[in-house]
C-alpha cells in the first residue's frame, strides 16, 4: 500500500449513482512472490508488478516488508 486517495465526484451525470460521492481509492505495487503466499511464509522478493489503483474496498489484507541482510 503506497497511498490512499481521496476522489470527491461532482454533480455530473457522468458519475450516475456515485454522483456527490466521495471515493476512497489505493495506489498499490504488488511483490512477484512467484506463486508463494507471502501472509503465510517469510520471504525475500527483489521484482515489482506494475503500480495499480484500486477502491480501497477491495483490498482484503496488506503485507508489510522490512529490509534485512540488504534484502526486501
Amino acid at each position: 500500500l503506497e497511498q490512499l486517495l481521496v476522489c470527491e465526484l461532482g454533480m455530473e451525470n457522468l458519475w450516475r449513482d456515485l454522483r456527490g460521492s466521495m471515493l476512497l481509492l489505493a495506489l498499490v505495487t504488488p511483490v512477484k512472490t512467484n506463486g508463494e503466499d507471502a501472509g503465510l511464509v517469510s520471504m525475500h522478493f527483489t521484482d515489482f508488478f506494475a503500480a495499480i489503483v484500486t477502491d480501497l474496498c477491495n483490498i482484503k489484507a496488506t503485507i508489510g516488508r522490512v529490509k534485512t541482510h540488504n534484502q526486501w
